[in-house]
């Protein structure tokens, strides 16, 4: 019997609470698994488990010097041959219209095939955008052409594969952390009292008019409530009010996200995964503004997310 593992790559350890739920979602089912994270402190923190890590593989200028100059980094790398039998990327958008993350995770499947050629790739739950460029495409149609099977989390993004030409099987799958999660949920919400204030949970991927959501909350729940903004990921502080600078929330594992959560507040929100866990454990998810992605779109229609 063998004992190599399974190999998961995606956007770990930057940050990112959507992409960390989908490392504790394909951990679930694989936990002995070795995840390539780019903080393994991070990443083991919030899945709040120990795990066997590896660094990136090394696709930016900073990460191929670090390579070239340190033996112990490549040695992980290499040691990966005799580890793995399967490499795994578990979920996301990595192929979004973005000229940096195509690249990026173009070179990080041309390692895969240099470094561990004969391993099998697979690809769960991707969110695949339609890139504007002729070469970007051709790049995009060559990574995902490496899966052995390639699987995504919406119709959109199989439509997307079928124009770039893609020819294998596709399989239309639900988005990762939601598949985990379990959604739809039945939450018994406990009645409001009078003299409690709605507690209400805001995060913010782009830039948004603060003035206008604050008079929608305010004809909804008059005075009596109490904001807070969630950071998803490092470039959500960008767009936090100055209002709430001081009132700003940064979970480090799950355990504290579903607790914040389990206190049942209204979310508000624009990030796929922050509306995913709205609608799975607080009282009432919404739309900040519209939808700024098809992902968001798409799953604002299945569950009827509404702006507030």
């Amino acid at each position: 019997m063998s004992d190599k593992k399974k190999l998961f790559i995606g956007s770990f350890g930057a940050g990112n609470l959507g992409d960390e739920l989908i490392l504790l979602a394909a951990l679930d089912q694989s936990p002995a698994a070795v995840v390539m994270t780019a903080d393994a402190k991070a990443s083991s923190q919030f899945v709040q488990q120990k795990i066997s890590t590896v660094r990136p593989f090394p696709v930016g200028w900073h990460r191929w010097g670090e390579f070239v100059s340190d033996f112990s980094y490549r040695s992980e790398i290499f040691s990966l041959r005799r580890k793995v039998d399967q490499i795994v990327f578990p979920g996301g958008g990595l192929f979004k219209n973005n000229t940096k993350a195509i690249l990026l995770w173009f070179v990080t499947v041309l390692w895969c095939r240099v470094v561990l050629r004969n391993i099998p790739i697979v690809f769960y739950g991707q969110g695949i955008d339609w890139p504007t460029q002729f070469w970007l495409q051709r790049l995009v149609l060559w990574a995902l052409n490496q899966g052995d099977l390639v699987g995504v989390r919406d119709e959109i993004s199989a439509r997307n594969l079928v124009k770039l030409g893609f020819r294998k099987k596709i399989l239309l799958q639900l988005d990762t952390v939601e598949s985990f999660l379990g959604l739809p949920a039945i939450i018994e919400i406990p009645a409001q009292k009078m003299d409690q204030p709605q507690k209400i949970l805001i995060n913010a991927a782009k830039a948004f008019d603060y003035q206008v959501l604050i008079k929608k909350i305010e004809q909804k729940y008059s005075s009596n409530y109490e904001l807070q903004f969630i950071v998803f990921a490092p470039s959500d502080r960008d767009h936090v009010p100055a209002s709430l600078s001081k009132k700003i929330i940064c979970p480090k594992t799950f355990t504290e996200l579903k607790k914040l959560l389990a206190d049942k507040p209204v979310c508000i929100g624009q990030r796929l995964h922050f509306l995913i866990l709205g609608q799975k454990f607080s009282s009432e998810a919404f739309l900040l503004e519209a939808p700024y992605a098809p992902k968001t779109e798409i799953l604002a229609e299945k569950y009827g997310i509404h702006s507030l």
